[in-house]
């Protein structure tokens, strides 16, 4: 691929978003689920034309990462913290952390009665599903008041954080960081 194209590319994106964020503005649809249906799509028309693509395994973890970082902080960006904030900042945690814990369980044991693998890797595979993405919440929250769209922020951004902290620290060390 050329620069060229990579540029084209990237624009087309860029273009995309604006126009999926138009509708979803219209439709109540967030614009993320378009764009990830738009990507669904190109993958099974180049499969079905059969044209080379780049490899993006090897970089898509990083724009993943990145991508999230710039939607929490998008979403951070409306906030205003004060004291009096501290209640809902600690409810958001705690709904957060409740929800993320029992959807691990409920979607590891399903794991564990379809594939019957030990559960430590049935809990590694539940964790990705059990997390409140950001990507969607957030976005879905515009047409809140401020009050839920507040909480609804807070609460997807600690969902992503504690959905990561889960996936590279073993469990006991998150719960002794979580209690300090």
């Amino acid at each position: 691929m050329t620069t060229y194209t990579i540029l084209i590319i990237l624009s087309g994106l860029v273009i995309f978003s604006y126009l999926f964020d138009l509708v979803a503005s219209k439709t109540k649809v967030p614009s993320v689920l378009l764009l990830l249906l738009l990507g669904i799509g190109l993958r099974f028309l180049v499969d079905y034309l059969q044209i080379h693509t780049f490899n993006f395994l090897s970089i898509l973890p990083m724009l993943g990462t990145v991508g999230l970082i710039l939607i929490v902080f998008e979403g951070s960006l409306e906030l205003k913290y004060d004291q009096h904030k501290n209640k809902v900042i600690r409810t958001a945690l705690l709904s957060a952390l409740s929800v993320l814990l029992g959807s691990i369980a409920v979607i590891t044991a399903i794991i564990y009665q379809i594939t019957h693998q030990d559960l430590y890797t049935c809990m590694a595979n539940a964790i990705p599903f059990s997390v409140i993405s950001s990507a969607i919440a957030i976005p879905s929250a515009a047409a809140l008041g401020n009050k839920d769209r507040e909480f609804v922020i807070y609460e997807s951004s600690f969902s992503d954080i504690l959905g990561l902290l889960s996936l590279t620290l073993p469990l006991p060390t998150m719960v002794l960081v979580l209690r300090q």
